[in-house]
Order: C-alpha cells, then structure tokens, then sequence
C-alpha cells in the first residue's frame, strides 16, 4: 500500500470531483463491499452500515455525522492493501476504511483508518514523528493521551499549478489514523480541532 503521494491524492481527488458532480467511485454501501460506478441512490449513508464495516474490517473508529467547519459524512470505502517487502513479494493483505466528508462548497476531507501492523501505516507515522510542521496532543475515548502530526506537502501538477495537501496523522495501539484535503485553506489548529473531534 502506498500512501503518500500515489494513493491519497488519487482518493482525495476522486471524492472532490466525483462526488461534486453527483456519482460517486467511492462505491455502493449496500452490503458495504464497493461497487465502483454506483448511482447515488444506491449509496446507503447509515450508521448501521459503519458497524457492519467495523465488524468486516476489525478496525474500531469513532466516525460522527458532522465535524466542525460544517463538513458531514458523504460517504464511504472499504479498500483492500497489500504490503510489499523488498523484492517487490506480497507479504500482507489488509482492510482499510477511507470515509469522506464535504462541506456545503464540496470541499472534501478523507479519513482514513487503517492497521497498525500493516507497514504503510507504520511507516507514515515513522515519517510524521520526525517531519511534522507541529504537533498537538488529544486524549481518546478511554483518556490516553495522543499525539497529534500536522502536515503539509506541495505537489506540483503536470500543467505547472501547485496543490497543498495537508494532513493529520495519529495512532492508538492498533490503528492509524489520518485526515487530510486539497487547498482547504484551514489553519493547523483547526486542522487538529478536526482531528481530536474523532479521537
């Protein structure tokens, strides 16, 4: 699994243009496998569908309808990764969820929620610890403290343009976790006050 910076554009980018324009990649939420293509009246945006995913997966995360800056829940995949070693050999499959939020100008916020044992994750955290722009700690549900890993990375795009990807990332002891968007033009402490709204 690659996260930065092949597959988190690609997902970010798909939500914003996609989902702006009323279809959605992301999949149908019927029996929460995806269907890529599926029409919006297919999706099924229920908390009954975010247990079921939990059970699939394994992986337990806080996930409210709104978040702050008036961004909601839009909708949501379950992505199947798989590790590499060295030689390029599949070591490892594992299930990550990414969940979209959008605000009223369809501005678009992906969380994602992924293993801890898979290498990806451990490595993004790995990177985050001695990169970060600032940090910020939170407190989980069960009030352990968490620390919290501002990013910003710019790309520049194939005709010349730059993008800004920002990004919170943070773990517990067995997920990792990261929120990130395109030119969203927040600050970091608002970028932290949306990422501990989902300790």
């Amino acid at each position: 699994m690659k996260l930065f910076p092949v597959k988190k554009p690609a997902v970010v980018l798909t939500a914003a243009i996609v989902l702006g324009l009323g279809f959605t990649c992301y999949g149908a939420l019927r029996g929460v496998r995806t269907d890529s293509g599926a029409a919006p009246d297919t999706l099924t945006h229920s908390y009954e569908v975010l247990k079921e995913a939990q059970q699939e997966t394994g992986l337990t995360f806080n996930c409210p309808e709104e978040l702050d800056f008036e961004y909601s829940f839009e909708v949501m995949n379950i992505n199947d990764d798989t590790d590499y070693d060295e030689n390029g050999e599949a070591v490892g499959t594992y299930k990550s969820v990414y969940i979209a939020y959008m605000d009223p100008d369809g501005n678009t916020i992906i969380y994602q929620i992924s293993p801890l044992e898979e290498a990806a994750s451990r490595t993004a955290l790995t990177e985050a610890a001695a990169g970060s722009a600032e940090t910020a700690t939170g407190t989980d549900s069960s009030g352990n403290p968490v620390t919290l890993y501002y990013q910003t990375e710019t790309y520049t795009e194939e005709d010349g343009s730059t993008s800004e990807q920002e990004s919170v990332l943070w773990n517990d002891e067995n997920n990792y976790y990261n929120i990130s968007g395109y030119n969203l033009k927040l600050t970091s402490d608002q970028w932290f006050t949306l990422a501990k709204s989902l300790l």
